[in-house]
């Protein structure tokens, strides 16, 4: 990017791999109004992953197999059957 701005370029577009500049004079064209990186940047292939407290996994985010273009449901990522999640017994209480 700093390259780019000293060369008299704007950042105009991003994707998951590339970063398209334009000249700084037609930039006003765009009505980009924030082309900062952080403004410009989209998550394409991130996929978070976290775990309940009864063993449950969720996933939030891109629910794809992005080379293979198959949809991800949240039962993909379960590891534990149904009937092993649960929460656990914290046995009997101390005196």
């Amino acid at each position: 990017m700093e390259l780019a701005k000293f060369k008299g370029y704007e950042l105009a577009a991003t994707t998951c791999a590339n970063a398209f500049f334009v000249l700084k004079e037609e930039f006003p064209k765009l009505s980009i109004s924030d082309n900062s990186i952080d403004a410009m940047y989209e998550e394409y292939m991130t996929t978070e992953i976290c775990q309940g407290f009864d063993g449950t996994i969720f996933a939030a985010g891109h629910m794809m197999l992005v080379w293979q273009a198959l949809p991800l449901a949240q039962e993909d990522f379960e590891v534990l059957p149904k009937a092993l999640r649960g929460y656990a017994d914290p046995g009997p209480p101390d005196n």
